[in-house]
């Protein structure tokens, strides 16, 4: 089965090999995107997420910001369904301590902790502070994808 994406719009089909001969099912039907958020202080960062996350049709990349205050406001008035959240903001462990703020400006939203850190140590930080997912940037594409996806159906991920 594969999704194909229908101009600009969030409209798939799904095209079923099980079906006989060359006759094919084409059923439409809505799904809304998840809508995420990056929010780290390093532009090239932001840009390789958006580059990487551009063609993928069930993940919408609703914004970003460089720093806290701008994320605040950001998520405050779009309610993004996952941010990655740069663990280092501001030079310090900021990432941490916006965290435990997330649920007052957006309870739904869910934060996945973006880290250059590969150790168990700010993992384990992340998760007790109430992040979903630990995620290294030197990570595949395949796993940015795989903890957005994850950490939105209500599961925890660790890179």
């Amino acid at each position: 089965m594969k999704l194909i994406l229908k101009n600009s719009v969030k409209k798939y089909f799904i095209d079923s090999p099980e079906r006989s001969g060359n006759m094919s099912l084409e059923t439409d039907f809505f799904m809304e995107p998840i809508k995420i958020a990056v929010i780290d202080d390093n532009q090239g960062i932001r840009c390789i997420v958006k580059e990487l996350l551009n063609d993928e049709p069930d993940i919408l990349l609703c914004g970003e910001a460089e720093d806290l205050s701008q994320a605040r406001v950001f998520i405050a008035a779009q309610t993004p369904d996952v941010i990655l959240l740069d663990l280092s903001l501001d030079g310090t462990e900021g990432g941490l301590e916006f965290i435990k703020e997330l649920p007052s400006l957006s309870p739904s939203t869910k934060a996945i902790i973006f880290s250059a850190h590969d150790e168990s140590t700010p993992a384990a930080k992340s998760l007790k502070a109430g992040a979903k997912g630990y995620l290294c940037k030197d990570k595949t594409f395949q796993c940015l994808t795989d903890a957005v996806r994850q950490v939105h159906n209500g599961k925890s991920f660790v890179s």
